[in-house]
């Protein structure tokens, strides 16, 4: 099939008049779409084990509303920064992008945010596209590095527990782990000027901050379980943390929390904690964060249609680095400086 003269000829229709009603037709479905299945998730859960386990302290809801934006809020920081807009104008659509992600299937958000981003930044298709690979780049490498941070301080603090959970691996399959890792490194930093559209100081502090923000995310998560059971000792919630981090990690799995709701249920009778009070926290966790997806979806898409969104002003000369062609032996790229 040739692509590209469909591609013309669906371009050409979406300008006519036609075109730009079907536009608004399946903008509007997929919406409806969306909601509809938020709806369903929170119905999934079930109203009445929900509202007798709801915690009564304070502070844990207050720490997952911290949670809930820490994602949004740092990625509107930085495409606002790179894009030459004020955060505030791209939080909106990083909710939208987060519960998309999170909610329906993983990458979709990136897929919608490009279609939000070609009509309002002042930049050509090929380069919106570059930033938001490259900041999906710098946020799997951040997680992964994160992740193992976690895994590694447990394994060095809690072994014995942790191999109660979970089946530890042997010395070789950590050493084949560690090979991989470096192999896909060098591969990373050989074909970097092909992979990658941002320079070299603007992808470290892309990586800096995602670090940051899942450690602090880490910090949030395990003060949220806490602060609902200050009795329980800190082992246990570090190796249900390591549980949550790894679920989350795995590619393309809807409704991740959901599954972690399943996973904390079989693993907590092997930790000293009690089981239906962790479980009913979990529960009540993933409702939270589906109320606060399907208030914060609904409402950012009401308020950026009845106020509209201005175009952002065109980015500097020196915003996009273009490493391709350039020599591999440059000492560094002129390109996006977020500092």
């Amino acid at each position: 099939m040739d692509i590209p003269p469909i591609l013309e000829r669906w371009r050409a229709f979406a300008g006519t008049a036609a075109g730009k009603r079907l536009l608004r037709v399946l903008r509007g479905v997929f919406l409806v779409a969306i909601i509809g299945v938020l709806i369903y998730q929170i119905w999934k859960i079930g109203w009445d084990r929900l509202l007798h386990a709801l915690p009564s302290e304070p502070a844990f809801y207050v720490l997952l509303l911290a949670m809930y934006f820490l994602l949004p809020v740092t990625e509107a920081m930085i495409y606002g920064r790179i894009w030459s807009m004020p955060p505030w104008q791209c939080i909106a659509v990083m909710i939208r992008k987060r519960v998309l992600n999170m909610d329906v299937l993983g990458y979709s958000g990136e897929v919608y945010l490009f279609m939000w981003a070609k009509d309002r930044v002042q930049l050509a298709r090929k380069a919106v596209m570059g930033v938001i690979k490259d900041n999906l780049i710098t946020s799997s490498v951040s997680s992964l590095l994160s992740a193992s941070l976690l895994i590694g301080g447990v394994l060095l603090s809690a072994p014995l527990a942790l191999g109660e959970v979970v089946e530890i691996p042997g010395p070789l399959y950590v050493g084949l782990g560690v090979l991989v890792a470096v192999f896909i490194g060098v591969l990373v930093y050989r074909f970097r000027h092909e992979i990658f559209s941002l320079s070299r100081r603007t992808l470290a502090i892309l990586t800096a901050a995602h670090v940051s923000r899942f450690l602090v995310g880490f910090v949030l998560q395990v003060a949220s379980w806490w602060v609902v059971l200050p009795d329980v000792p800190f082992e246990t919630w570090a190796i249900l943390l390591v549980v949550f981090v790894v679920i989350n990690r795995t590619p393309f799995v809807p409704s991740s929390d959901l599954v972690f709701v399943s996973a904390g249920a079989s693993i907590t009778p092997y930790l000293d904690a009690p089981v239906a009070s962790v479980v009913g926290m979990l529960l009540v966790s993933s409702a939270v964060n589906r109320l606060l997806s399907l208030c914060f979806f609904v409402s950012s898409v009401w308020w950026e249609r009845r106020h509209g969104m201005p175009p952002a002003p065109a980015p500097d000369a020196a915003m996009l680095a273009d490493w391709s062609g350039k020599d591999e032996t440059e000492e560094d790229s002129p390109g996006t400086d977020l500092s």
